[in-house]
């Protein structure tokens, strides 16, 4: 469980860059909050992570297998400095 959360949050932390936001959203969900990225920027960032996980080693191997899912939601919000 915690030992493999603490395994992808590791690699989830090689891409973020300093102004991106990562939230442990519930026991296994996370929330990325990736600003001033394009909708084909975070396509790219989610298959940077997801080649990340597949290319890393993993613990406890051979013992439990785990799967990420990934879904996306782009947002453009305007604040009183973008009007």
């Amino acid at each position: 469980g915690e030992e493999v959360i603490t395994h992808v949050v590791s690699v989830f932390k090689r891409f973020v860059r300093e102004e991106d936001l990562i939230a442990r959203w519930s026991g296994q969900e996370f929330l990325f909050i990736l600003p001033d990225l394009s909708h084909q920027q975070i396509h790219d960032f989610i298959a940077s992570v997801q080649f990340g996980i597949k290319s890393s080693e993993k613990p406890l191997a051979g013992l439990i297998n785990y799967t990420l899912s990934f879904s996306l939601t782009c947002n453009q919000i305007k604040t009183k400095n973008h009007l």
